[in-house]
């Protein structure tokens, strides 16, 4: 049984891209379709219906594309977030051995003891939970999008 290899932040980044430029072309046929429809009075209801679920479809894509993109924007967060990390690990064990050369001289390792417990906590500290807003946000840009694609008389 083969095991499938874990991906990288920035490979699911690029997946991440890719999906949503998907999405974005899907949004753009599906505008384009509803601007080509005929709107001449014979076939005034079956216009309507099909506007009405391509509509629909199109919020929904349109949904997840800015979900996606908020993904993205995290996603670089926490790749950012990851080196930042690794970077004050790297200065918290500086620090550290510094420190340990120094015991000879009380005051520069008592100062250096208490950066070394400062950075740690740094890096000990959790990330803020999401912003309550985050999906109304998302619905706010959903809802500007539609209307470029599509104008004003979205459904």
């Amino acid at each position: 049984m083969r095991v499938k290899a874990r991906k990288t932040l920035p490979e699911i980044l690029v997946e991440l891209r890719l999906l949503r430029r998907k999405l974005e072309l899907m949004s753009q046929r599906l505008a384009d379709r509803i601007d080509r429809l005929p709107k001449d009075g014979r076939h005034a209801q079956t216009y309507s219906k099909e506007v009405s679920q391509l509509s629909k479809l199109l919020r929904s894509i349109v949904r997840l594309e800015v979900g996606l993109e908020l993904l993205e924007v995290r996603l670089e967060t926490a790749m950012m977030l990851g080196a930042i990390t690794q970077s004050l690990r790297e200065v918290v064990n500086f620090v550290s051995g510094v420190g340990s050369q120094l015991v000879a001289i009380p005051e520069i390792s008592m100062g250096l003891q208490e950066i070394q417990e400062e950075l740690g906590s740094l890096g000990q500290q959790g990330v803020a939970p999401p912003d309550p807003a985050l999906l109304e946000s998302v619905e706010r840009v959903t809802e500007e999008r539609l209307r470029k694609y599509i104008g004003s008389g979205l459904q």
